[in-house]
């Protein structure tokens, strides 16, 4: 494999995985440099096997975690393993394989995973009575010993329908043998998964992996009570949920910036698009600047603010039910909070200057707000992108 394939392979399926960017050009390497090894926290080298002579730059902001180094290690394994077959024109099929064995492996779920994750990407082209197929799988750490297996469920009609991709699970033992279909009630909220699927994340206690196709075609797979991986718009992504957490400051209060993550989540996977913006102490005067005194609930100017006001009562936004935040983000306009998560104003048009609406309209509100704090747009399609001083912080 020459080094401009490497780069194209390496630039369609890993760069969004990690959400980095793909450097130009190379690196000198010798045979004693591993195939995945930091630079430093913000820039990830890598090479398709031990004597290439050169490694790629992947560089990212925020900084690369340590399992995201494994994820690569993973990465170009599977390639090697790829190339090594010399399966001819089979290889392109092959490798664009490579993202959901990358999961399976890292997340040590074997070939019921991989298994459970091919299928569920089928049956997201697919419709079941004209309507978007929609399931929900468990991998259990016992085995089942039913005799009842995995992979004869996959050709019965019924298989797509057998979960509702809530809180219902098909749940399969470490044997691949069918356990049922537990319905969950654990009551239980996590904070690094969308409010929605709360409680088959909170399923994955211990070792258990669970993995969701929904009604986008999107899928999310689930380890720790938190989501993992998701396969959206065609592209895997790993989350890393504690340094997107950490990056989202101002504010400094840890409750408030994990209530922002948690309702960016929300509705990042609602679809429903939102803005968020957190005002920094010495720049709270500047808000009159951005934000028009009707859109403003201290003014209660309008109908809208008096109802905001009244649906608030008051309260912090970390005080706030998730359900009610995920609907107040969801308005057209962006919601204000100052350092203490009190809610200046939901559904507010931000003042941005002519020409700045490179990305849309939510990009520049995003990056306008990040002036005097910080900035957090959430995309139509589900991208959760975070500003301060103007400058891209996170993207998730």
């Amino acid at each position: 494999m020459n080094q401009d394939d490497f780069r194209q392979i390496v630039n369609d399926y890993l760069v969004p995985m990690l959400q980095a960017t793909l450097e130009p050009g190379s690196v000198p390497s010798t045979n004693q440099e591993a195939l995945a090894s930091y630079v430093n926290l913000n820039r990830l080298e890598i090479k398709p096997k031990r004597d290439a002579g050169y490694r790629l730059v992947l560089s990212r902001i925020p900084t690369f975690t340590s399992r995201e180094r494994e994820l690569a290690g993973h990465f170009i394994d599977e390639l090697a393993e790829v190339v090594a077959l010399n399966a001819g024109g089979y290889q392109p099929d092959l490798i664009r394989a490579i993202p959901h064995r990358v999961v399976a492996r890292h997340l040590g779920g074997g070939q019921a995973l991989l298994s459970v994750l091919e299928r569920l990407e089928t049956w997201s082209s697919q419709t079941y009575e004209g309507q978007r197929i929609v399931a929900s799988i468990g991998l259990d750490d016992m085995p089942a010993v039913t005799g009842i297996s995995l992979d004869d469920l996959w050709d019965e009609p019924f298989g797509p329908v057998m979960t509702n991709g809530f809180d219902t699970l098909l749940v399969v033992g470490s044997d691949s043998d069918i356990q049922g279909v537990s319905s969950l009630s654990t009551g239980n909220v996590s904070r690094t998964a969308p409010y929605r699927l709360r409680e088959i994340a909170c399923w994955t206690t211990g070792t258990r992996i669970a993995a969701v196709l929904n009604q986008h075609g999107e899928i999310l797979v689930f380890q720790d009570q938190s989501l993992r991986f998701a396969r959206r718009s065609g592209n895997w992504q790993h989350y890393v949920h504690e340094t997107n957490i950490k990056r989202m400051s101002p504010p400094h209060n840890r409750e408030l910036r994990e209530a922002i993550y948690e309702s960016c989540l929300d509705v990042s996977f609602a679809r429903t698009g939102g803005g968020i913006g957190v005002v920094s102490e010495s720049q709270m005067a500047q808000v009159a600047n951005l934000v028009s005194a009707d859109d403003l609930l201290s003014g209660q100017g309008n109908f809208k603010t008096r109802l905001l006001s009244r649906v608030v009562g008051g309260v912090t936004f970390q005080a706030l039910d998730r359900r009610a935040r995920a609907e107040m983000l969801s308005l057209d306009g962006a919601m204000i909070l100052d350092r203490n998560g009190r809610i200046l104003a939901a559904g507010a048009i931000i003042d941005v200057p002519p020409g700045s609406v490179g990305g849309g309209g939510r990009t520049a509100a995003a990056r306008r707000l990040s002036t005097i704090g910080l900035g957090v747009k959430v995309s139509q399609d589900g991208t959760i992108t975070g500003f301060r001083d103007d400058a891209r912080i996170l993207k998730s």
